[in-house]
């Protein structure tokens, strides 16, 4: 009897993976494309605070001030200025990229702290 599950197992775990970040992915996309022009109180001072000198404010994550303003100069060095109408969907953008990365990371933690369940090959018994 194998202590280790068999590739048919991990084959199906990988495809169940897989279909799970596509679904989540594809959820995200489309929910950030359906409300790309809709900005929140707080969406509207993250922007603000990213256009510079957010790390040194003592408000909300420094983190996705500096990312925020980030994106936004990469905007500006590939074309003119975003318009503050295009800046908010550059701020949906980042979120699911923020949110893809969110599940890569839970994806590593579940691999790493839980310990795989041994389950007894069929076919040895």
């Amino acid at each position: 009897m194998s202590s280790q599950p068999s590739f048919d197992t991990r084959k199906k775990e990988a495809f169940i993976t897989v279909v799970f970040f596509a679904f989540a992915g594809i959820v995200a996309a489309v929910q950030a494309w359906a409300y790309r022009y809709y900005v929140s109180a707080d969406s509207i001072s993250y922007l603000d605070m990213s256009d510079g000198g957010f790390s040194r404010r003592g408000v909300g994550s420094p983190d996705y001030g500096n990312l925020a303003s980030a994106v936004s100069l990469s905007a500006r060095l590939g074309t003119a200025s975003p318009d503050p109408y295009h800046e908010v969907a550059l701020g949906h953008l980042l979120n699911v990229l923020i949110f893809a990365g969110g599940l890569g990371a839970f994806e590593f933690f579940l691999r790493h702290a839980i310990p795989r369940e041994r389950i007894p090959d069929s076919r040895s018994q």
